[in-house]
């Protein structure tokens, strides 16, 4: 995206801002050092740099990964930086910390400008990522979680169990596709909310199933060996999201039972001209589709 581009956008979008070009467009891509102090490269840079200043002021930035093999991108980099005022620092770098001011002094020049901290990661870029992921992850199905406490203690008469409050898995595989199915995301679409709608009958269903005993498995649950999945479907009928599931999953792989939070049973079927037929490795899930309230009565939750 261009400057004027992410300009027009709300504050609460993150642009993906690149200022050295995309190989969409090969002719407005920064491919040699002589690019950087010609048209039209140059004032974008400029510009970038301009909109940067303002936009990263008193904010936490963090730098993944450096590398010296193309000084022409690096460059780019301290131009548009040169003049931010940034609140907090992160430069995630394998090399060692004593080393740093001189192998990026850049970087290290914008960390000393910081208001609050300047920090030197010392690890790959690819581990802190991994990291990062996983405990964005792990803070989102907890606050689901946590949202459930107060239904669920109303409904049961007694809190529940502390080891409850806190998914169990560390995989970042895992816990996004955990994610995406408690944001109510369709197939193919990935996770992205920055913060869960705090529904408590979504949080109380997954406190519900571990006082059932279900344990978690990969991103589903194990309750007394059936398989169930947990998806936040608000306000929509039973059968259509049943219909829009139908080609996801195999039924060699699909869980025994899936419970809509949100959705409502109505009498009708998934597809009309096919009906409610046996599943197939081509048509995907035969496992049983739940609302909440049958899934309550059917699981004794």
């Amino acid at each position: 995206m261009t400057r004027e581009q992410v300009a027009g956008l709300g504050p609460a979008v993150s642009p993906l801002l690149k200022i050295h070009g995309c190989w969409s467009d090969p002719p407005g891509t920064v491919w040699a050092a002589s690019q950087v102090t010609t048209e039209p490269i140059k004032t974008r840079i400029e510009e970038c740099g301009a909109w940067l200043t303002n936009r990263l002021l008193n904010r936490d930035i963090v730098i993944v990964g450096y590398w010296t093999d193309w000084d022409y991108l690096n460059e780019v980099l301290e131009m548009s930086l040169n003049a931010v005022a940034p609140s907090r620092v992160i430069v995630v770098d394998p090399c060692e910390t004593g080393s740093f001011a001189a192998k990026a002094p850049a970087l290290f020049e914008l960390g000393q400008r910081a208001t609050e901290e300047f920090l030197h990661v010392c690890s790959s870029g690819d581990l802190f990522l991994e990291k990062l992921r996983m405990s964005f992850s792990r803070a989102f199905v907890r606050r689901i979680l946590h949202a459930g406490v107060a239904t669920y203690t109303a409904q049961a008469g007694t809190g529940p169990d502390n080891t409850w409050l806190n998914p169990s898995s560390t995989d970042a595989d895992v816990l996004w596709r955990i994610r995406r199915d408690l944001e109510g995301r369709n197939p193919n679409e990935p996770a992205k909310a920055r913060a869960p709608i705090e529904e408590p009958l979504l949080g109380m269903t997954l406190l519900q199933l571990q006082a059932r005993g279900a344990i978690a498995e990969g991103s589903y649950w194990n309750l007394n060996g059936q398989r169930i999945r947990v998806l936040r479907t608000s306000n929509r009928p039973l059968h259509e999201v049943e219909a829009v599931f139908a080609r996801e999953t195999p039924p060699v792989v699909a869980p025994e039972y899936v419970i809509a939070v949100g959705a409502e049973a109505l009498p009708l079927p998934a597809n009309i001209a096919r009906g409610s037929g046996t599943g197939s490795i081509a048509r995907g899930s035969s496992g049983r589709w739940l609302s909440r309230k049958d899934a309550v009565e059917e699981l004794e939750l």
